[in-house]
């Protein structure tokens, strides 16, 4: 008996007892499973009869790229850009781009901002200044809302057209079950399967 609470088609059927609705993708990953494996306990607890009703779902799941890791994990290449301007006396644009990751698309993105101003006046390379005593990283925190999430964070239409653009974020379709109790619903497939074979033989 206890073996066969070990199996996925009976553990999905105890969740189902418990909860009376299961979607099968977050069945799986709350516990640590193939999400396949589960369509697969899912196709086999149908096969059976009416013990359980599926309806088909499909959710768009997004996630982070590995710079979108990077940017979650240590701030959005202009704000990178933007605090390694000295603020008092600038800093030279050439030094910037040479020596700040990225800067090339930081420096685009900050300009763009209107957090830094260029003075070309002086004598030498072009000077960078602040343009503000501070900046908010909102990428970072947009890109930290979605880590581990299996929906959008707190990202709007158009942070994800603009993040997948910059190739921080990746779009998949998860086509899931919800799969509810149906009229014959029990949590002794086994014996019910057998039970089902027998009156057939007869």
């Amino acid at each position: 008996m206890a073996s066969q609470t070990e199996s996925l088609p009976d553990a999905l059927l105890e969740a189902l007892a418990e909860k009376g609705r299961v979607d099968s993708y977050e069945y799986a990953t709350s516990v640590g499973r193939n999400h396949q494996d589960v369509v697969g306990a899912v196709k086999s607890l149908e096969s059976v009869g009416d013990v359980i009703k599926t309806e088909q779902k499909q959710t768009e799941l997004w996630e982070l790229t590995e710079e979108g890791k990077e940017i979650a994990e240590n701030g959005s290449h202009e704000v990178r850009l933007f605090e390694a301007v000295d603020q008092s006396n600038g800093t030279p644009q050439n030094e910037l781009m040479s020596t700040v990751p990225n800067a090339k698309i930081g420096f685009s993105k900050a300009m763009s901002n209107k957090w830094l101003r260029i003075d070309k006046s002086s004598p030498g390379p072009p000077q960078v200044y602040r343009n503000v005593e501070s900046v908010t990283d909102t990428v970072r925190k947009l890109l930290c809302s979605l880590k581990g999430e299996s929906g959008r964070g707190e990202l709007s239409d158009e942070n994800l057209k603009e993040f997948k653009k910059r190739k921080l974020i990746t779009n998949t379709i998860i086509k899931s079950y919800v799969i509810t109790q149906g009229p014959s619903f029990t949590t002794s497939i086994s014996k019910k399967s057998t039970e089902l074979t027998a009156e057939m033989i007869q």
